[in-house]
């Protein structure tokens, strides 16, 4: 089969036939149907994260596809079943990491990855959905639209008519806009340097846009861009880049007895510095993100009740798609901002 192989960092990935061994306990061979990519994959790729110890590897954590074969132990899926492939756990046995052989070596892949023709994947990350869900869309479940929902649910606790600003309108800023939207929040503001981006945040949800590209006359401020349009008050903000400059900007922002989450993950290299801080003692709250704090088995089937309804917008969040064999142009688009919502790596 093909896969997507990590060889070395910050080179292009490489496409190529690898082979799979006997499934073990807990483990489910999935043929996949449609893949997403995850700024994770990006930071990965270019040594964001640090150092990668277990090179080379398979890649991707959120995708669709059909159950092929299951290993001993197996009991949420069978055989024929379509499922979405995730990163955070949910039922059924956490297997061993899987193994692939790649020409003469053994190589990894973690307990879920997506960018291949097939995947073996731990029971505890693959989740049974309806055969008529579509798989492309089905796709954006495994972390895109999980994690920005379940961010508004679970980790902002936003409430009916409370402000969020949030930074960054890519595939997991969208997904927060789109569920402070559904939990009628206001106003909900995004932030970014794309005017299709923003395009789309208004879309999705947003009621109020700040384009936040530098100019020669004036350096980004988003404070300055609220106060423009009247806003004062920020119940929630949402730092979905990775930027210190960004992550400060948002710390800026949020008022006395707000939340900032933390979503974008800095270069591991970087620091963060607080001007004044004595002067920004406000009873803030700042957390990580945890995907939402989502369980899929329990999210994802009321996240498709809601697309089926006609209420979750997830065929808008599409906007490019790739054969397995353009992984690396999807992935340098990406890099460039020239996606301007999610893209599909169709097998």
């Amino acid at each position: 089969m093909l896969a997507t192989i990590l060889n070395k960092q910050n080179e292009d990935l490489i496409v190529d036939e690898v082979e799979i061994f006997p499934l073990e306990v807990g483990q489910v061979l999935v043929k996949v149907e449609a893949s997403s990519i995850c700024g994770r994959q990006i930071a990965e790729i270019t040594g964001r994260k640090g150092e990668d110890n277990y090179l080379p590897h398979l890649l991707g954590h959120e995708g669709c596809g059909i159950v092929e074969d299951v290993g001993l132990g197996v009991t949420t899926v069978k055989v024929g079943d379509k499922v979405v492939m995730h990163w955070r756990k949910g039922e059924g046995i956490e297997s061993t990491f899987p193994r692939y052989k790649w020409k003469e070596q053994v190589i990894g892949g973690g307990l879920v990855t997506t960018l291949s023709e097939k995947a073996v994947v731990s029971e505890n990350r693959v989740t049974k959905i309806p055969d008529e869900m579509p798989s492309d869309l089905a796709a954006l479940l495994g972390c895109a639209v999980t994690t920005g929902l379940g961010l508004i649910n679970n980790e902002a606790n936003l409430k009916i008519g409370q402000s969020i600003v949030v930074i960054g309108a890519g595939g997991v800023g969208l997904n927060v806009i789109q569920g402070a939207h559904l939990v009628s929040a206001n106003p909900i503001v995004a932030v970014d340097v794309r005017k299709k981006k923003l395009a789309k945040a208004l879309q999705l949800g947003a009621t109020s846009i700040i384009d936040n590209t530098p100019s020669l006359n004036r350096p980004p401020n988003i404070r300055q861009a609220l106060e423009d349009l009247n806003l004062k008050n920020i119940d929630v903000v949402v730092e979905t880049v990775g930027f210190p400059t960004l992550i400060e900007a948002a710390y800026s922002i949020a008022s006395p007895g707000g939340k900032l989450i933390l979503v974008g993950q800095p270069d591991f290299r970087e620091s963060l510095s607080i001007e004044g801080f004595s002067k920004n003692i406000k009873g803030l709250t700042v957390k990580d993100s945890e995907g939402g704090l989502t369980q899929p088995h329990v999210d994802i089937p009321r996240y498709i009740d809601l697309y089926q309804s006609g209420v979750l917008k997830l065929r808008e969040l599409i906007t490019d798609e790739y054969p397995l064999e353009a992984v690396n142009t999807a992935i340098d688009d990406m890099k460039e901002g020239h996606v301007v919502g999610k893209c599909i790596i169709k097998m």
